[in-house]
């Protein structure tokens, strides 16, 4: 199953003068503003691909025309930290897009609902701005009819105290579900050949246990040397040698040797011998 994906559309545009009407001394103070004052327009400065590929849009001016731009807003309370207050919107914004005007398709409506909270905040009493806290946005989109939640809505407006009007700034998501984004299938056909050349040289080789058990008397200059072989298998031969070697009357070194081969098997033995003795 396809992920579920997030698609995003920025726009921006001005506002009316409405920095006067702002008295933060008034704990009820209320403000009314309308957004992209005529002509109703916006300028989309940021889209995904879906606003691009799918509904048309592209970096430009639209028209907003059947939109609801005009909003008031009341104080709410004072947040605790210096110069900023907390305002909320009383009734409802809706931006109309149509990026295909004229045919089919192309329609996004955002809808930003009335009980969205805003901080508010003055820069030493010259500029007035307000910004959406995010977990309190109530907010939706439209796209070609069919209703999505907004998600990480970031909606920003303000104005500075000499200015004839404010600017304002919007960026809003809404996620695809993820059954509405159909799955894809790729068929493909794929015929190889694997050809192998290889020489592949072989040398066998085998360890074969001989048990060997000695015993060594040394009678004089003469030591007895008792010795059992055996070697397991068909067609096998094993051949012992063995010597012994006397130093100063004293037994130095019994060596004992056993070799085994079967049908020209290259065979290791393992020989056991008994620990050397002094000659008595």
């Amino acid at each position: 199953m396809a992920e579920a994906i997030i698609s995003t559309l920025a726009w921006s545009n001005g506002t009316d003068n409405f920095i006067n009407e702002v008295d933060l001394t008034d704990t009820n103070d209320t403000f009314d503003i309308r957004f992209s004052p005529d002509p109703p327009e916006a300028f989309v400065t940021t889209f995904d691909e879906l606003f691009g590929s799918q509904l048309g849009f592209s970096r430009g001016v639209y028209s907003l025309a059947g939109s609801d731009l005009d909003a008031s807003f009341e104080y709410v309370r004072a947040t605790g930290e210096p110069g900023v207050y907390e305002y909320r919107m009383t009734d409802g914004l809706t931006f109309m897009f149509d990026a295909k005007p004229g045919e089919a398709g192309g329609e996004a409506e955002f809808e930003l609902g009335a009980g969205t909270l805003f901080y508010g905040s003055e820069n030493r009493r010259t500029e007035f701005e307000l910004e959406t806290i995010p977990e309190k946005v109530v907010a939706k989109w439209t796209i070609e009819g069919t209703p999505y939640d907004a998600i990480d809505v970031q909606f920003t407006f303000g104005q500075t105290v000499d200015s004839t009007g404010g600017t304002y700034g919007i960026e809003a998501n809404y996620n695809i579900p993820d059954e509405e984004i159909p799955d894809k299938k790729i068929n493909s056909e794929i015929n190889t050949t694997i050809k192998f050349d290889t020489d592949i040289d072989f040398e066998k080789k085998k360890d074969v246990d001989i048990k060997v058990k000695s015993e060594s008397d040394v009678k004089g200059n003469l030591a007895e040397l008792l010795l059992d072989a055996e070697a397991l298998g068909i067609n096998t031969l094993v051949e012992v040698d063995s010597a012994i070697l006397t130093v100063e009357d004293k037994l130095s070194s019994v060596v004992v040797s056993a070799i085994a081969a079967s049908d020209s098997d290259i065979i290791t033995p393992v020989v056991d011998t008994a620990p050397v003795a002094d000659v008595a």
